[in-house]
């Protein structure tokens, strides 16, 4: 058995864990390997040198010091354990965070869209938009009343959201049969609870074609309740001569990408 500073160093870290076991599973490491480490016998690789210390919360640099320097280094800053992260789930996490309080208000609004200037056609949908634990999270409802290629009457889509430097980011998919993905860009601005919210759609298709459409979108504010069979019953597509626009959207629809 060879005794090194780096096993004096792992036997140290050892003593603030709950077990060799409980250690070897939450860093994803062959226990009878992480003995050998121990006791001298053997060195980790790089990678699992890497895990050791990411779930120690040390450096590599740092637990490749003296033993008594990593012992003083051990006693003035304690390890503090970490369980394995997906590294997903962590820049996830870290990207919807945001900003904290949002400026923009809650509630229900129609966003308004024409995919393809060369028909001319407007679509109205009705969107919720709500503060929840992790972020903002979203549900539209699109009717189509009238006969719309191979589209049902009604699509549900649910998504969620952040705030980030004056910009609502928006990612929704349709529930039930999830062939359309769509991401809004929304600019917030320095204006608190804005009556309009303009910006970007991209994504697919609810029809499933392998196409992607970007076209500007415009979001209005219809209030925290407001009465939600009217609201439903103006969503649908509509010509240029059968909808009403206030000026400002109308400008923002029609303005190219």
């Amino acid at each position: 058995m060879k005794r090194t500073d780096l096993s004096a160093n792992l036997r140290l870290l050892a003593g603030y864990g709950k077990s060799i076991s409980a250690i070897c599973k939450a860093a994803k490491i062959n226990r009878t390997q992480f003995h050998r480490y121990l006791n001298g016998d053997a060195e980790p690789t790089l990678n699992t040198l890497r895990r050791i210390c990411d779930y120690f919360g040390v450096e590599e640099y740092e637990i490749m010091m003296s033993h008594t320097s990593f012992r003083e280094l051990v006693r003035l800053r304690p390890p503090q354990l970490h369980e394995t992260v997906d590294p997903f789930r962590e820049i996830q996490n870290r990207i919807y965070a945001g900003e904290g309080p949002v400026n923009i208000s809650m509630g229900y609004y129609h966003m308004l869209f024409r995919p393809d200037p060369e028909t001319g056609i407007y679509y109205r949908a009705l969107v919720r938009m709500q503060q929840a634990t992790g972020g903002i999270i979203f549900k539209m409802v699109e009717r189509f009343p009238r006969p719309a290629l191979s589209l049902p009457s009604r699509l549900v889509s649910e998504g969620t959201g952040f705030v980030h430097m004056g910009k609502l980011y928006c990612l929704m998919q349709e529930v039930k049969f999830r062939r359309s993905t769509w991401f809004n860009v929304l600019n917030v601005g320095d204006s608190s609870n804005a009556p309009m919210l303009n910006g970007v759609a991209t994504g697919s298709e609810p029809e499933g074609t392998s196409g992607i459409k970007s076209f500007p979108i415009v979001w209005l504010f219809l209030g925290e309740r407001p009465d939600l069979r009217q609201a439903l019953s103006a969503c649908g597509y509509y010509r240029a001569d059968e909808i009403t626009l206030p000026p400002e959207a109308d400008y923002v629809l029609s303005a190219d990408l």
